[in-house]
């Protein structure tokens, strides 16, 4: 379980990576 939540925390991240670096070239 410990992975599987370690494993979707980080693909939030990724996801608000990518929203910021959109919002910046918006």
């Amino acid at each position: 379980m410990g992975v599987a939540n370690k494993q979707m925390i980080n693909s939030e991240n990724l996801y608000e990576s990518l929203t910021n670096a959109y919002a910046q070239f918006s």
